[in-house]
C-alpha cells in the first residue's frame, strides 16, 4: 500500500531550525542531518518529518 512518504515543515531561519532541533533531542527521535539547512526527525512509530529552512 503506498502512503506518505514524510512530513515536511519549513521554519523561517536556521536559528528556528536549531530550536526544533534541540527539542526533537529531547524527545529520544532519531536525527539525521542532510544539510546545513535541512535534517529528519524519526518518531518511535517510524513516522519521518523532514524540517527545513524554507527558501
Amino acid at each position: 500500500m503506498a502512503g506518505l512518504a514524510y512530513y515536511v515543515v519549513e521554519v523561517e531561519n536556521k536559528e528556528e531550525l536549531l530550536k526544533v532541533f534541540a527539542q526533537s533531542q529531547t524527545n529520544k527521535a532519531i536525527t539525521k542531518w542532510f544539510s546545513s539547512a535541512e535534517f529528519s526527525v524519526t518518531d518511535k512509530d517510524g513516522i519521518v518529518t523532514r524540517v527545513r529552512v524554507e527558501n
